[in-house]
């Protein structure tokens, strides 16, 4: 009877640990479809988005040179300004811009200074 109880009490161990291990593999069957169908949906909507990547860097080159055309249209429709055939060597001293010296600066400073001193002090 001991013997037989004890054989009883092995098989059921034995049954659960069965059942269990195979659930669990029914389990990680049920993922591994799942993650499967996963997969084959990424991979389509990587196919969708990589074409669509290509249509927009298409419609991006064709925008970039149709800028470019533009802006080579609008810098040939301006008239190019007339060229000089004289050097700046060559100009007449009136039309070249003056630059002042430190000194005709301090000097023209100290003027303002003391004329507004005596503006005051008037």
């Amino acid at each position: 009877m001991l013997f037989k109880s004890k054989a009883k009490d092995t098989f059921t161990r034995l049954r659960k640990q069965r059942d269990f291990h195979r659930l669990a593999h029914k389990q990680v069957l049920a993922d591994k479809t799942k993650q499967s169908a996963a997969v084959t949906q990424l991979n389509q909507e990587k196919t969708e988005l990589n074409a669509t990547i290509a249509a927009l860097e298409k419609r991006l080159q064709n925008v970039q040179k149709e800028l470019v055309v533009a802006k080579l249209k609008d810098t040939s429709s301006k008239k190019p300004p007339p060229t000089s055939t004289t050097t700046p060597a060559s100009l007449s001293r009136s039309t070249r811009p003056v630059i002042p010296s430190i000194k005709d600066v301090k000097l023209r400073e100290w003027k303002m200074h003391i004329q507004n001193a005596m503006q005051v002090s008037r």
